[in-house]
């Protein structure tokens, strides 16, 4: 199995909606996705109007809930759940073993959406599972800020690093398809190049990837044949190359 972590040091940025529509992007494999914001876990919402086969305990673990055909597992799936909060220590450590270790991943590719910041959380995920990581920002110096702390972390971590998504990269307007660039932060001069990565693909903002979050349906899901719903495909073929490429993680000191 492999695994790919979706990161982002700094929130706000669409990871956790970029990295639902890119599991519904991956035809052919069978693709899990674990999300990893005990504190505010929205993967459910997001995919909480398709059909469903619900997250059960099984033993130690669960066997994850199934939303159109990907494996899901979330404290939010939790009924009464008591995890959407803070955790440390062996509490944290319990709930990563019952949801995530000990759960019954039946898939190719594990999608690790991993919370903003640089915590306890993110040390002890790296440590737990073998993976990739991509790295979601929006084109602003605020972001590339907290995107750096994130990636001097994932480095020291010796994890390897696919690459960026510049998410909300413009405004297009739904009537007359106009582009607005809203931030005006250079991804590609000021983050990747000094890090030595590449800028994958740009993602503009759509007010419909939005909407259909809320109405718990992704977006590719529901707009299959749209430019964005293409260009996530093509991203997601792209990822599937890199993940079996070899990669030194310490290229860039």
């Amino acid at each position: 199995m492999d695994v790919l972590f979706i990161y982002s040091g700094k929130g706000g940025v669409g990871k956790s909606t970029f990295a639902v529509n890119l599991a519904y992007s991956l035809p052919g494999l069978r693709v899990g996705l674990f999300d990893a914001d005990f504190e505010g876990p929205s993967i459910p919402t997001m995919v909480s109007g398709v059909e469903e086969e619900p997250m059960v305990a099984e033993g130690l673990g669960i066997h994850p809930g199934t939303y159109a055909g990907i494996c899901i597992s979330s404290s939010g799936l939790i009924e009464n759940n008591g995890l959407s909060r803070s955790l440390s220590g062996k509490y944290l450590e319990g709930a990563l073993d019952q949801l995530l270790i000990k759960a019954r991943w039946d898939v190719d590719l594990l999608i690790v959406d991993m919370p903003p910041g640089t915590s306890e959380i993110h040390h002890q995920l790296l440590r737990l599972l073998q993976g990739r990581c991509l790295l979601i920002t929006t084109p602003q110096t605020v972001s590339f800020a907290d995107t750096q702390k994130g990636i001097d972390l994932i480095r020291r971590m010796e994890v390897p690093l696919l690459g960026i998504v510049e998410n909300m990269s413009q405004f297009q307007c739904e009537c007359c398809g106009h582009s607005t660039a809203i931030f005006s932060g250079d991804t590609h001069g000021m983050l990747a190049v000094p890090n030595g990565l590449q800028v994958l693909d740009t993602f503009p903002i759509i007010p419909e990837i939005s909407a259909k979050g809320n109405e718990g349906i992704p977006f590719v899901l529901a707009n299959p044949e749209h430019p964005v719903s293409t260009r996530m495909a093509g991203l997601g073929r792209q990822l599937v190359i890199l993940l079996t490429q070899k990669f030194n993680t310490w290229s860039v000191h």
